[in-house]
């Protein structure tokens, strides 16, 4: 948080009005730059969640999205405080290090309905010679893909995170989830650090995929194709079907009127690789999948 405390200069200046003695020039000088500080440059972390544009769950059993979250773990899991550092706010629970410097842990949080692009908050993450702190992600179906965003980001293998700056809380990141599938549990397993981190889950993109009994089945093939591919489906609603690069880039959307039941795509510009596709209608997603471009 910030190193200039708001109750400190507010002690100070009601201290010199309490004892009504005549003010010291340094102590005066004190209170205006305190102010001037304070006014003129806001504490750099003030922005709590300049990432997270939704709210914050890191208290189990909680409300997500519409959904039930419940926490399991092994190890070295705790409450804390909230904690801000890097622009990221994380916490109360927090991962590592709280009982003994270098406790590993697990975590599963287990939804009550299907879900996806759930981000997953970390902070205060420790990079030191003797304990640098590890985060591995899995989920319960599907392929994962994880992705983060932040200004003092984790070395990423996969879905493997690993703390890489210098000293304590030297990390900080938005991890966004995103499967192939979507999935009811959420797992993160961690080395442990000098100090532990901090987490959270933000809401704000993550989706709920919803139950909708005006969606039949919907096929896309050839699958793997070359960029032009049917899809076929059956539908009482008007959607959208969109497709999606591994690192969540949109690439193309397509409109699926509900008077038809199929749709040719030529998309030439999809390069080789693994995409995702989603159909979309009433701002939920209802059907997620994967499409291979083998040219």
């Amino acid at each position: 948080m910030s190193k200039i405390s708001y109750h400190k200069v507010v002690a100070n200046f009601l201290s010199v009005r309490i004892r009504g003695k005549t003010r010291s020039p340094y102590l005066l000088f004190k209170i205006i730059t305190s102010i001037y500080i304070l006014f003129f440059f806001p504490p750099l972390n003030c922005n709590l969640n300049a990432q997270c544009t939704g709210t914050l769950l890191s208290i189990f059993p909680g409300t997500f999205d519409g959904l039930m979250v419940t926490q399991t773990y092994t190890g070295d899991v705790s409450s804390g405080a909230t904690f801000t550092n890097c622009g990221v706010t994380a916490g109360p629970t927090y991962l590592g290090g709280a009982v003994l410097s270098g406790s590993p842990f697990t975590q599963t949080l287990t939804f009550t309905g299907p879900i996806n692009n759930v981000i997953y908050v970390i902070n205060a993450s420790d990079s030191i010679p003797t304990n640098t702190e590890t985060f591995t992600f899995t989920v319960d179906a599907g392929v994962l893909n994880a992705t983060q965003t932040g200004t003092c980001l984790y070395t990423q293998i996969g879905n493997v995170f690993r703390a890489n700056g210098s000293g304590a809380s030297a990390n900080a990141a938005y991890i966004t989830l995103i499967s192939s599938t979507p999935y009811t549990s959420l797992t993160v397993s961690g080395t442990g650090g000098n100090n532990g981190s901090y987490m959270a889950l933000c809401s704000s993109l993550a989706n709920f995929i919803g139950v909708n009994n005006n969606f039949g089945e919907i096929n896309i093939f050839p699958n793997p194709n070359d960029g032009n591919m049917t899809i076929e489906y059956q539908i009482n609603n008007n959607a959208i079907l969109e497709i999606r690069d591994i690192n969540e880039k949109l690439m193309s959307k397509y409109y699926l009127p509900v008077n038809y039941n199929k749709k040719q795509i030529e998309n030439d510009a999809l390069e080789n690789g693994i995409y995702f596709y989603r159909i979309i209608s009433d701002n939920k997603i209802f059907k997620t999948g994967k499409i291979i471009v083998m040219k």
